[in-house]
């Protein structure tokens, strides 16, 4: 009866020992895990399954063509991905942003297009694709003498003055302020800005398109009609005035046409109640 005692204790000493190492086994596998999950989280979920997708490595600007180093592929939670999203950064390359995405944004199919199946190098995005929101584009004929010399780019701001012959005089009005050129002739590459606003850099001169011919700029509806009989109504054409990169400030002493003003005529224009 003794021996069987100490074979009872010798076995429920075996089976404690057995415990005790099968849990200090789990504790050290639990701290493995959570370490991992930690260490390769990344900023996701921890555990949660992920999936790669294509997202803007910088700030984009609407009308912008994509290419190399403006999109990388991110590994991201399954439930946070969006509808349309891309999976593959090479197929965004050369398509043309129809809005504007920021840094870190996923880029989906409904905020890109392209022409025919991509955009090559040296070729214009399509001029449907930098209109802004709400505004329309409307082109008017120019001469490098009243067009800044053929100094006048994509994506420059400028005021539009009319001048008319009334009776034995010239009157000039500024009627548009601070309007933003989309395309000079069939030129619709934007100009590109640098990090921190700073103004562009001009090149070799190659830029200068003296022989331009016509402007198309982005305005409202409204002001789309004023542009319109404005061109209608000037003696030769309408002159175009530059802004300095950053001059966004109104001129106080111009009266805009208002947006919800009666039909524009060429005395109203003037700011004059007869052109008799």
């Amino acid at each position: 009866m003794i021996k069987n005692q100490a074979l009872g204790g010798r076995s429920n000493r075996g089976l404690i020992l057995l415990g005790l190492f099968l849990g200090l086994v789990s504790a050290v596998l639990i701290v493995v895990y959570l370490s991992q999950a930690g260490e390769g989280g990344g900023g996701e979920v921890s555990g949660a399954e992920v999936t790669p997708v294509v997202v803007a490595s910088q700030d984009i600007a609407a009308g912008s063509r994509i290419i190399e180093g403006m999109v990388e592929t991110k590994e991201i939670a399954v439930n946070t991905v969006l509808a349309g999203v891309f999976s593959d950064a090479e197929g965004v390359i050369g398509q043309v942003t129809r809005v504007p995405l920021v840094a870190g944004e996923q880029v989906i199919t409904t905020k890109v297009a392209a022409t025919g199946a991509a955009i090559a190098d040296g070729e214009n995005p399509p001029l449907a694709f930098v209109i802004p929101e709400g505004m329309r584009a409307v082109s008017i004929q120019v001469s490098n003498v009243i067009g800044a010399s053929g100094l006048i780019r994509p994506g420059d701001y400028v005021d539009v003055i009319l001048t008319m012959k009334v009776e034995d005089d010239n009157i000039a009005q500024t009627i548009l302020q601070n309007v933003l050129v989309l395309s000079v002739d069939q030129d619709v590459t934007r100009a590109v800005v640098s990090e921190g606003d700073e103004a562009p850099v001009v090149g070799d001169g190659t830029e200068v398109n003296a022989e331009a011919t016509t402007v198309t700029l982005a305005v409202s509806p409204a002001h789309g009609e004023v542009l319109t009989v404005a061109e209608a109504c000037a003696s030769p054409r309408l002159a175009l005035a530059l802004r300095g990169f950053g001059d966004a400030g109104p001129v106080a002493s111009r009266t805009l046409w208002a947006e919800d003003g009666a039909a524009p005529t060429c005395a109203a224009l003037l700011g004059l109640t007869s052109l008799q």
